[in-house]
């Protein structure tokens, strides 16, 4: 059970989402603290004051901490009259290009900026979310309430989007424990999905661009493990919301119709250098993951069994082993607990949507890590699950679990009350 290793206590926390790995020494603790600091620094456009120079022309965030408050998740809107803080409207046309990557739209990209710069550029539009609801009965005769998002699109001052264009809402997702995440070898995930072919399963690794090197690399981190490694992913997320460039992703995001955008003033070369981009990424490497709770409680045990046998734990996978190739020695030959497998698996038409990332198709997501589920209400103020927020506690997000999964979706329903009771009480444990 958690807590009886030592080395995986070295790299636990306590019960929030902001602590550091415990066994850091002076100078490591030092860099986190400065990574930290970037983490939480806010984005202006050139050349205003009260933040670090470059964001925009068009972006739909200021901060990384903006959109992870504290190291958490986000919140998706309760109806449409709210506006979608942490949620981030993704958007294609067919197909993808010669490399994978999802097809942009031609005259709003890869997904809709809801802000530009006072006086100089306007947003590119807005969005809402609607939800329709329906009940799912349960074999013992309770009722469960689902509800599926719809996105009205607003204010689109580009033109239309078109009928064949994708939407996609992502939310916002946890940044703990990803440095203890990316130290797995590609090997441990690899033979994750040779053992899934073997009794049935079909986790499969995604396979993504590299943009440093132009080669493909097993993808772990994004909804759909379209990110390869963790300077990457921060890479991305500076450039796609808050229009930060870098090195990695030297091109401002402004498309031909768009011509204010090219006239926007700008600093000279890429606005996020690299050791800002360096500093953040040390900064996620040594957040640490928060320790399970109530272990040796029986009916959390007893959950632990269900779980188990409902089959949640072959994506779900309660252990896995750090490689000894990380950047820092405190992530190398660990044993953690964040029961993901990192692989993709068809979930089903009930959460497609129809967007493909590399080798990722429209039915596809990464398992997301269960690790610090059980405080999420605590540190972000909301129970809020899955790609878009739509589950609003875990029974709802296993209810939603369909494709592969429905083997286990299946197994909860025919639960009896006692049974649930005990599954859920595990999973908030973690």
């Amino acid at each position: 059970m958690p807590g009886e290793d030592p080395a995986e206590d070295d790299v636990l926390a306590g019960i929030d989402y902001s602590q550091p790995l415990n066994d850091l020494n002076a100078p490591g603790l030092r860099s986190f603290a400065a990574g930290q600091a970037e983490f939480a620094a806010r984005w202006v456009p050139p050349f205003l004051s009260g933040g670090h120079w470059g964001r925009g022309p068009q972006s739909n965030a200021e901060s990384c901490l903006s959109c992870h408050p504290g190291n958490g998740r986000g919140r998706a809107p309760d109806g449409p009259g709210e506006p979608p803080h942490s949620l981030v409207l993704r958007l294609a046309k067919p197909g993808t290009d010669e490399a994978g990557r999802p097809q942009p739209h031609p005259a709003y990209g890869t997904h809709l900026n809801r802000h530009g710069i006072l006086g100089q550029l306007i947003e590119e539009g807005d969005f809402r979310v609607e939800y329709s609801k329906r009940e799912v009965a349960l074999a013992d005769g309770s009722r469960v309430e689902l509800r599926s998002p719809t996105v009205r699109l607003a204010a689109l001052w580009y033109g239309p989007t078109g009928d064949d264009t994708t939407v996609s809402l992502r939310l916002a997702q946890p940044v703990f424990g990803l440095g203890l995440l990316e130290a797995v070898a590609d090997s441990t995930i690899l033979d994750l999905a040779e053992q899934q072919q073997r009794i049935g399963f079909n986790g499969r690794p995604n396979r993504v661009i590299d943009e440093a090197t132009g080669e493909y690399m097993i993808g772990r981190f994004a909804h759909k493990a379209s990110q390869p490694y963790l300077r990457h992913q921060v890479a991305a997320a500076f450039h796609d919301e808050m229009g930060v460039t870098s090195n990695l992703f030297p091109q401002e995001q402004c498309w031909p119709i768009q011509k204010a955008c090219y006239r926007v003033e700008r600093v000279i070369g890429v606005e996020a250098r690299d050791e800002q981009l360096d500093s953040i990424t040390d900064y996620l490497r040594l957040l640490a993951a928060p320790r399970q709770r109530e272990m040796n409680d029986p009916l959390v045990r007893r959950g632990a069994g269900l779980f188990d046998k409902a089959k949640c734990s072959v994506c779900h996978v309660p252990e896995l082993k750090t490689g000894s190739n990380a950047v820092h020695a405190q992530l190398r030959n660990r044993t953690i607990r964040p029961y993901t497998d990192l692989l993709l698996h068809d979930m089903g038409d009930g959460l497609a949507d129809g967007r493909r990332e590399f080798d990722a198709g429209g039915r596809d997501w990464r398992t997301p890590p269960l690790w610090g589920i059980g405080l999420r209400a605590m540190v972000n103020g909301n129970s809020e699950l899955l790609h878009d927020g739509r589950a609003r506690n875990v029974t709802e997000a296993i209810l939603w679990h369909g494709g592969e999964a429905d083997v286990s979706r299946q197994e909860f329903i025919n639960m009896n009350e006692q049974d649930r009771r005990a599954l859920l009480r595990f999973v908030e444990s973690l």
